[in-house]
């Protein structure tokens, strides 16, 4: 799911709608690229759980990276290492 970026309230920063994960036990992930008017980029997720109960993380690109190599880890059969 891509669509343009949509300017937000604060000015002329943008948040790109990148993709929605359908998850296992009714959970829906939907993943945003926010750029803010200084250049800084993060990545919104949000985790909806039901109707009612969301989740929002808003993480840097370090901290983007380290959680992409957590989750190769894991999926190698690695955890822990």
């Amino acid at each position: 799911m891509t669509t343009d970026p949509v300017t937000l309230l604060d000015g002329g920063s943008t948040v790109e709608d990148l993709t929605v994960i359908q998850a296992p036990w009714g959970k829906e992930l939907t993943l945003r690229s926010a750029t803010y008017d200084s250049g800084m980029r993060t990545l919104r997720i949000r985790i909806r759980e039901g109707r009612a109960r969301f989740t929002d993380l808003e993480l840097d690109e370090a901290t983007v990276e380290q959680l992409l190599k957590a989750i190769q880890s894991w999926k190698q059969g690695n955890c822990g290492s």
